[in-house]
């Protein structure tokens, strides 16, 4: 008879501690225990759910689906020195329908949570310098998306498919560690979740990758670079820069920017509509350069090292384009034609509103262009050692 009252009080108590937890409330992780709590009690989170930056031990969310709140990882309290790496994982968890923030310094080494499928606000990761892997891999739909990671190694997403609109749509890399891809992240044809708010990219200090695949159909802004713009006495990473995905038809970028570490642009073998804005390339250290554009507005380009400079067959279509081109001590516009005989570059046969060279032009360059009536501006100007010459519509060039 006592065993079956003392089993009658064991079962009571359990049943009266499990009801009193409040799956709606805000729960706060500083141990393994506490997770231990929570998943075996909640499926949704309706609160936030909050870890503190002083956690020694892994934590495991496998249960929890839904944080109906907002995810976040506080820094430590203390002195800020880190004793202990852990681990946050959970292979149930779908949804964060809030803000998803992390903020060093902080033990968090890896983050997985492979089946998390929409972000409703943005995710942060603000100064992380533990975080080696971050599983995202079935991560579908994010409103905005900060790394800071000088340590991470893998970054697993497989396709990014859009913005929840509820902030500013944006994808900004300040450091990307040594991970050897991010196209996860933009190869995807995104479409903008707010007409009036188009999305925009910033990509720096990724020594580790080679390529980058842009098939977003509407960027704002895309400014892409290896390596942090004051950091040149270090060697920049060659990274190709491909605009268009594998699903991406149109890609339209009102302003893309290339500074040191890309080495290249190409489009995308399914992209037949490639348009831009305003192109700028201030990249010292790049010695090719193919401009693959159907259409683009303003052409900037600054290049100590070039050696070879390429319009495209569909430059003759460029309507009232401005072309600037400075600071190229090592490009010599000869002949539209290379040695090979393959022409190089094609001037466009549409209005011109502006073109500019500071550089070592021959008159046999200029000359391929005489026929075109429809020019309204041309100038190249003169620097010691250079010339240039100036020419108005439908007259012939004469030197300066």
């Amino acid at each position: 008879m006592a065993g079956l009252l003392y089993a009658l009080w064991i079962l009571t108590f359990a049943t009266t501690y499990a009801l009193g937890i409040d799956c709606n409330a805000n729960f706060t992780i500083s141990e393994e225990s506490d997770a231990k709590e929570l998943r075996e009690n909640c499926k949704i989170i309706g609160g936030d759910l909050t870890f503190e930056g002083n956690i020694s031990e892994n934590i495991n969310l496998d249960g929890v689906e839904e944080v109906r709140g907002s995810w976040s990882l506080n820094p430590l309290n203390s002195s800020g020195k880190v004793e202990t790496l852990f681990n946050i994982s959970s292979s149930t968890l779908k949804l964060v329908d809030g803000l998803f923030y992390h903020r060093g310094p902080s033990g968090l080494e890896r983050l997985v949570l492979p089946n998390l499928g929409n972000i409703s606000g943005p995710a942060y990761f603000d100064s992380m310098a533990n975080v080696t892997h971050i599983d995202f891999t079935n991560l579908v739909s994010i409103a905005s998306l900060d790394l800071q990671t000088p340590r991470l190694q893998e970054f697993k997403i497989n396709e990014l498919k859009g913005f929840t609109g509820n902030f500013s749509d944006r994808i900004f890399i300040s450091d990307g560690g040594s991970v050897e891809s991010l196209d996860g992240l933009f190869k995807g044809p995104i479409a903008p979740a707010n007409g009036y708010l188009l999305p925009a990219i910033t990509i720096q200090k990724i020594p580790n990758i080679k390529q980058v695949t842009l098939g977003w159909k509407h960027i704002q802004r895309a400014h892409i670079s290896g390596q942090l713009w004051y950091q040149h006495w270090s060697p920049p990473p060659n990274i190709t820069l491909v605009l268009g995905g594998p699903d991406s038809e149109t890609v339209h970028i009102n302003e893309l920017e290339i500074r040191e570490g890309v080495i290249g642009i190409e489009r995308g073998s399914k992209t037949s509509n490639l348009s831009i804005g305003s192109f700028k390339s201030m990249n010292d250290m790049i010695t090719d350069l193919r401009l693959p554009f159907h259409q683009v507005s303003e052409v900037a380009i600054r290049g100590d090292r070039m050696t070879s400079l390429e319009l495209p067959k569909e430059a003759e279509e460029w309507n009232n384009v401005s072309i600037s081109i400075w600071l190229v001590r090592s490009l010599h516009l000869e002949s539209s034609v290379n040695s090979e005989g393959r022409q190089t570059w094609h001037w466009p046969n549409q209005n011109m509103s502006n073109f500019y060279i500071l550089g070592d032009v021959s008159t046999n360059f200029l000359r391929n262009d005489e026929n075109n009536t429809k020019l309204q501006y041309h100038f190249i100007a003169s620097a010691p050692g250079l010339w240039g010459v100036y020419r108005d519509e439908g007259s012939a060039p004469r030197g300066l």
